[in-house]
């Protein structure tokens, strides 16, 4: 199916694209541990570790969301288009949690990256059956 001019992706290509999305979300995964330990109360050095491990965080976040918008747009497939609403929820979650500070947020985000790697696992594991 084409949708606004884009063809899917060849299911090599699409194995892939699912691939880095899981490292992404990897690299996040690792970013947001980095910035619970620092916690943001500090000082000096410390403090600015943790704002440029912040933007970061906030970047890979971005790329996320626009990965998992482009993938969906290219494949029509349900599974794609329910990690877009993950990714969505995740991100206004993490924004919401820089905003208030407060963990009910950072919990429904820590939900959302659960569901949207689970959601990515399925959709590779998909692409590499259509390519065996």
């Amino acid at each position: 199916m084409v949708v606004m001019g884009l063809a899917a992706f060849s299911p090599r290509k699409f194995r892939r694209r699912v691939f880095g999305q899981l490292w992404m979300l990897a690299l996040q995964f690792m970013l947001g541990m980095i910035l619970n330990l620092l916690g943001n109360n500090r000082g000096g050095a410390e403090h600015a570790v943790y704002n440029t491990v912040l933007i970061a965080h906030i970047v890979n976040a971005i790329g996320l969301l626009e990965g998992s918008i482009y993938i969906a747009l290219k494949e029509q497939n349900k599974w794609a288009w329910w990690s877009v609403v993950a990714i969505s929820v995740t991100f206004s979650a993490g924004v919401l949690t820089i905003l208030t500070n407060q963990g009910t947020w950072s919990f429904v985000m820590a939900v959302g990256f659960l569901t949207s790697a689970w959601l990515y696992i399925v959709l590779y594991v998909g692409a590499d059956r259509r390519i065996r």
